[in-house]
């Protein structure tokens, strides 16, 4: 076979197509005002919006790929240092979790420990020396929280409960110092 057959050949279907360098590229957000440091939080939500979307539209995800997504989401909602939007994450979370009997025989097992760290940094100190910082933020991580905790170990409860059971005892001992000192 002659190449300047296959070169002439190559000619032909090249008048008809428009290169992609040709045509117009969409950008939900401007490339100036992206940051470097905030590229990979739009990445990841559109590709979140996408795995949602192929959800909604029954598309089925193996159960191995929907404990690591889950993994994935859990820590995207409580990273700091990025404007996260949680409940975004959160339905996500919900849609992948939808066969959850499955994933716990899968083995699909959260901390608790990073929750609760999230709520005692977003909440406060119960003594009133600090208030809610943001209230959205608690009510989107109270959310978050009711929708993963059935993946956390079932022996965390009594854990939990010992957590939030000291932080408050300091504060019914100095509720009871206080008022025995106003009655003086």
């Amino acid at each position: 076979m002659d190449d300047d057959d296959d070169d002439d050949d190559d000619d032909e279907f090249d008048e008809g197509y428009e290169s992609d360098d040709e045509q117009p590229v969409m950008v939900s957000t401007p490339a100036s005002t992206i940051q470097a440091s905030s590229a990979p939080i739009i990445g990841m939500k559109y590709w979140t919006k996408e795995l949602k979307n192929l959800i909604n539209l029954r598309l089925p995800i193996p159960i191995s790929l929907a404990a690591a997504l889950i993994k994935v989401f859990y820590a995207v909602c409580l990273s700091r240092g990025q404007s996260v939007d949680i409940s975004f994450y959160t339905d996500a979370i919900s849609l992948l979790a939808k066969e959850g009997d499955l994933l716990l025989e899968h083995g699909l097992r959260l901390d608790w420990r990073p929750v609760y760290d999230e709520f005692a940094a977003s909440i406060g100190h119960p003594d009133g020396s600090n208030h809610i910082a943001n209230d959205n933020r608690v009510k989107r991580l109270y959310r978050f929280s009711n929708t993963i905790n059935r993946f956390f170990e079932e022996e965390s409860v009594p854990l939990i409960m010992e957590k939030i059971m000291n932080k408050y005892k300091t504060l019914s001992s100095n509720l009871v110092q206080l008022l025995d000192n106003s009655k003086i």
